[in-house]
């Protein structure tokens, strides 16, 4: 690990932790806590007990009559392998009578790649 990262994360762990310290009770809110009586009606996510009784006087508790549900459809994209061509130079060397002489040739290659 690199030593200015390290020691950065180390100041902002200690800077956090003193603020924290210093910060006055009534300053609950800017740190995060969650407050020790809260109201009863305060509450972020709903009354589950009222989800269950459902609407009042709505038609959907009609007979035969569905409430249409939702949800996240993960989109998958599939992954194909495909054909790819490449030049490479393909040398061969032989025996000219006296000496050993080097032959270059393009050739194609192909390899597979994921799309």
């Amino acid at each position: 690990m690199d030593r200015r990262v390290l020691v950065k994360s180390l100041f902002g762990i200690a800077g956090a932790g003193a603020l924290a310290v210093m910060l006055p009770p009534q300053a609950e809110a800017l740190v995060g806590l969650r407050p020790n009586d809260p109201a009863p009606d305060s509450n972020v996510l709903p009354d589950l007990e009222e989800l269950k009784a459902g609407p009042e006087g709505s038609e959907a508790s009609e007979e035969g009559v569905q409430l249409a549900q939702y949800y996240y459809r993960r989109r998958r994209r599939r992954r194909r392998r495909h054909r790819r061509y490449r030049w490479r130079n393909y040398c061969r060397r032989y025996w000219n009578g006296w000496r050993y002489r080097s032959r270059c040739r393009r050739r194609r290659v192909g390899f597979w790649i994921w799309l």
